[in-house]
């Protein structure tokens, strides 16, 4: 496991991966289309894009599309869903 933002990631991953003998990994990356972000995509097999029905979220969604777009291109395997996700009720 790896903490930080580090945009630097699509390079870095696949050794981490390697020395902790892992076959999968999940990384969580800031919102919007920052270098972090992109740089996780590069790498990416499945996007996940959690999108709250709010604004704020739509349009940092909507930055996020073109550079997948982009990706896809040229990763013809690359899987993206984007989720709206509802209020959530704490119990």
């Amino acid at each position: 496991m790896a903490g930080g933002a580090q945009p630097d990631i699509h390079a870095r991953l696949p050794q981490l991966l390697q020395a902790g003998g892992f076959d999968h990994c999940i990384v969580d990356c800031p919102a919007g289309a920052s270098n972090i972000t992109r740089s996780a995509l590069r790498i990416a097999d499945l996007v996940i894009v959690p999108v709250q029905p709010s604004f704020c979220d739509f349009d940092s969604a909507e930055e996020l599309l073109p550079i997948l777009h982009d990706i896809s291109e040229v990763r013809k395997d690359l899987q993206v869903m984007v989720v709206t996700l509802g209020p959530c009720t704490l119990l």
